[in-house]
């Protein structure tokens, strides 16, 4: 796990945000960095490698394969996580409420 990544499940880790997550889970024949089953939400972090073509390709392949499987997927920079954790948390709260509303 890269430093963002360890950073963002220290505080996602035992339900702290009111959600169960996993890290590093498999869908298909895909491994995401958290999932949340109750919000059926997919967390990617991207560093700076996802800005090479090969990588960016697979990335595109594999969102393309869990939006047609009903996931929602929400992509944050490394950088954001590491600059303000408490946002990016709040921003997955407030997705997470969204997508338990609309399954009611």
């Amino acid at each position: 796990m890269t430093r963002a990544e360890i950073l963002l499940w220290s505080k996602l880790r035992a339900k702290q945000i009111g959600y169960k997550f996993r890290r590093q889970h498999s869908i298909g024949s895909f491994v995401v960095d958290f999932y949340c089953s109750a919000c059926n939400l997919v967390i990617e972090i991207d560093g700076y490698s996802h800005a090479d073509d090969q990588i960016n390709k697979k990335d595109l392949i594999k969102e393309k394969y869990l939006n047609e499987k009903g996931f929602i997927v929400v992509h944050f920079e490394e950088s954001e996580v590491l600059k303000g954790v408490d946002n990016i948390l709040e921003q997955i709260w407030t997705v997470c409420g969204q997508a338990e509303g609309k399954s009611k």
